[in-house]
């Protein structure tokens, strides 16, 4: 099967393997422990923080192509023509090259009309202008082009790539871990507009966006999100918390219908929460006189068909019952209480006066009371559990400390747990993207749920997300009193 090299950006580690696992299963491919190529030295995968290189195995070029057209985390993807690890040196990377029969390797040698180019790379270190040309001198013998040289937008670019690894700067003599000789397919970080999926991260950054709000989510953060709840044109997708659409936008630029819900009416009708940001406003916007920006605003910036908006209590979503088995993904930024307080419907205290003519009134706005966060997370999880169809997915952030583990994680029967990629925030906090699926319990684990759902009603600080959420306020609290310490 033919091999390619996946060039990732050299962050978000813990995000690399689930990620090339959803675009694995969207296209209908093997696992990631069947397509990518172990370390020789391990025999495991390759350490996500020591090397951005992930060599694969896939069907066809195409396959490999959607790797960069679809992956956020990736530069791009190579076609590998030649590989020699840190015993051969260039002399068997020559030969390697020498030896590699593609279907398409005569054909772009022969055409004396297609024009090329090598570049030459160090992971690890920079090269001088000399050096680099002294490695593609090496290739002269076996790389016979008939072509011309095009150093500018060439038909085929290739790439000599060193793998020096980290460590470069403590031992100078090292030997490079690996070479290749490579055929670039798609995407490259440092040439926009190539077919990179990376591209739609300074796309959709937020400092250029025309509405945002205090808890918007950066665009890496929910591109990455979409991609793991395998988002494809047509399917159904719904933000219960979606805010100023932050996390909807990437999943309607990946084709999907959007749904929306949120308790609070003024961040959806854009009054009084969120804030005018540096994007285009459209001039229907303008209402007497003013610049009204809302969620529809951010979608006609991007060109994106508009999201249907809700305004619902999650805590008791008419969705639950009118939709069952209806979304495709369930993909949102639930609030916790740490940058933005959850809020459902209710009182405080309950009143003695008769408020059904103030309900009537065309003005009237139903109060809404604290939403503690291991409800939402139980609204959360249920409302998903409902909504989604079987086999559909459920994707969300989750606060933690470094304190953190996996009984912390709220669950539910009908939903399993495919990844848990932890992103570090500060030397205190991180957040945890939590990837979920649909599917049908068996009767032993609705039994322990029955039984866990009677332990929680007995003693509520017992459940999950409950012991969580208490690491979190002892964190708080922690850093207070060293303040006042000091």
């Amino acid at each position: 099967m033919p091999e390619y090299l996946v060039f990732f950006v050299h962050q978000h580690f813990d995000f690399r393997y689930p990620e090339l696992e959803a675009l694995l299963t969207m296209q209908q491919l093997p696992s990631v422990a069947e397509t990518v190529l172990k370390d020789p030295e391990t025999g495991n995968l390759p350490d996500p923080e020591s090397s951005p290189l992930v060599r694969v195995q896939l069907p066809s070029l195409e396959h490999a192509k959607f790797l960069s057209e679809r992956g956020i985390l990736v530069k791009g993807v190579y076609e590998v023509w030649g590989h020699s690890g840190n015993d051969g040196g260039y002399d068997a990377l020559v030969a390697s090259v020498g030896a590699f029969q593609g279907p398409q390797k005569q054909q772009i040698l022969q055409d004396d009309k297609r024009s090329w180019r090598i570049n030459v790379s160090v992971f690890g270190k920079k090269l001088s202008m000399d050096e680099q040309r002294e490695r593609r001198e090496r290739f002269r013998d076996v790389m016979p082009f008939a072509g011309p040289v095009h150093m500018k937008e060439p038909d085929d670019t290739f790439l000599v790539l060193e793998e020096l690894g980290l460590d470069q700067d403590l031992h100078p003599d090292m030997k490079p871990k690996q070479i290749f000789f490579l055929r670039e397919l798609a995407g490259s970080e440092k040439n926009r507009g190539r077919g990179g999926a990376r591209d739609l991260v300074d796309q959709q950054t937020l400092k250029r966006r025309a509405y945002i709000g205090p808890t918007s989510m950066e665009s890496e953060m929910a591109l990455l999100m979409s991609n793991m709840a395998l988002v494809q044109p047509g399917d159904l997708v719904i933000d219960p918390f979606v805010g100023t659409g932050s996390v909807l936008i990437p999943c309607g630029t990946h084709g999907a219908m959007c749904y929306g819900t949120d308790i609070d009416i003024r961040v959806l009708l854009g009054t009084g929460v969120g804030v005018t940001g540096a994007g285009v406003v459209p001039s229907e916007e303008k209402s007497d006189g003013k610049e009204r920006v809302n969620v529809t605003t951010n979608f006609k910036q991007y060109g994106l068909p508009l999201p249907e908006l809700v305004r619902a209590d999650n805590s008791m979503s008419p969705l639950v019952q009118q939709c069952k088995g209806f979304f495709d993904a369930v993909v949102c930024d639930p609030p916790y209480g740490i940058r933005a307080g959850a809020r459902k419907s209710g009182r405080k205290r309950q009143i003695k006066s008769d408020v059904s003519a103030a309900v009537k009134q065309a003005n009237y706005i139903a109060p809404t009371q604290p939403y503690a966060a291991e409800d939402v997370m139980k609204d959360l999880l249920e409302f998903a559990a409902q909504t989604l169809r079987e086999g559909g997915r459920l994707v969300y952030l989750l606060p933690t400390t470094y304190e953190y583990t996996d009984a912390d994680l709220p669950r539910h029967p009908s939903l399993q747990v495919l990844a848990n990629s932890e992103q570090k925030l500060t030397k205190k906090y991180a957040r945890r993207l939590i990837t979920m699926v649909k599917r049908t319990p068996s009767a032993d684990e609705m039994a322990a749920v029955e039984s866990a759902a009677t332990v929680a009603k007995s003693n509520p600080g017992d459940v999950s997300f409950a012991n969580l959420r208490e690491k979190i306020r002892k964190r708080k609290s922690d850093a207070v009193e060293g303040l006042e310490d000091q």
